[in-house]
């Protein structure tokens, strides 16, 4: 922003959106004249930098068991919903091949890491969906500590 002639970085979506495209130049004159608006949205920048940041430091575990793991503690703090009896659900589904990209790993290493967290009764994951039957394992295993 103020910088470039056009934003440079993308997004991809898993479910339907609407998408606005406003021009560069006709967001920042309009940011510029507006310092509560430029404040939120440096607030809102910082917030995700400090995200993204907590989500690279924990991430870079050499086990890719860690990373799937942190990772779906990760999924569990931000998407996460509470469900019934304590546990907490992922409204919208999630594919193992997501998963095991936000991890750093193949599809096969975070199918084996969630059979093996559904074995212990840690995590529920079914038709796509992600049901955290241990809350209290993944607040003590992910970027929640």
């Amino acid at each position: 922003m103020f910088f470039d002639e056009f934003y440079h970085f993308s997004a991809y979506a898993v479910t339907d959106i609407e998408v606005y495209y406003i021009p560069t130049d006709i967001f920042e004159k309009i940011s510029k004249g507006n310092t509560a608006q430029l404040l939120y949205f440096y607030q809102a920048l910082s917030t995700n930098l400090e995200s993204h940041e907590l989500k690279i430091q924990y991430c870079l575990a050499s086990s890719a068991t860690v990373r799937v793991v942190e990772t779906l503690a990760i999924l569990m703090k931000h998407l996460g919903e509470n469900y019934f009896s304590g546990t907490i659900r992922i409204p919208y589904p999630i594919t193992l091949k997501e998963i095991a990209i936000n991890s750093g790993t193949t599809r096969e290493t975070a199918s084996n890491v969630i059979k093996t967290l559904k074995k212990e009764k840690k995590l529920d994951y079914c038709q796509k969906h992600l049901i955290f039957q241990d809350v209290g394992f993944f607040l003590e295993n992910g970027e929640i500590t």
